[in-house]
């Protein structure tokens, strides 16, 4: 038998994207259930070239809500430098309830990739307003 050269191995990065997620959870007290807020950090790149960082949005998304479980999420992209871009879209997992965080000069930007009536332009109301529906959902005991 032949002994396999390691020679031949390529390394491969996971990591298609600058783009950082930063993942909170807080827990409701009164029916066990969970909230999430990510936050996205970094630069959209333009066109087509942007379609990696859609890509790893969506992955980071997914990954967070499943690992997580959380029962709603807020994202902030408030320190998301987005411009234009192919496939942006905010979509989660299961019909999780999610809000969306914008800056006020962000909103035209962002306009086509999320519903009007998922966004807000404060992070604390956002997350206020989370919680209270979280609050409100039955409880898991």
């Amino acid at each position: 038998m032949q002994k396999f050269d390691s020679q031949r191995l390529s390394a491969l990065s996971l990591e298609i994207s600058a783009i950082r997620a930063l993942c909170h959870t807080w827990r409701s007290p009164r029916n066990h259930r969970a909230g999430g807020l990510i936050a996205f950090d970094g630069r959209y790149q333009h066109g087509s070239a942007g379609a990696d960082d859609a890509r790893a949005i969506r992955w980071r998304l997914r990954e967070f809500i499943e690992l997580a479980r959380v029962d709603g999420i807020v994202i902030d992209c408030t320190r998301l430098v987005y411009e234009w871009g192919d496939d942006l879209s905010f979509t989660t997992v299961g019909n999780v309830p999610m809000l969306v965080v914008l800056a006020h000069n962000q909103l035209e930007a962002y306009r086509y990739a999320i519903n009007e009536d998922r966004i807000r332009l404060s992070l604390n109301a956002a997350l206020e307003e989370m919680d209270s529906h979280i609050r409100g959902m039955k409880s898991l005991l």
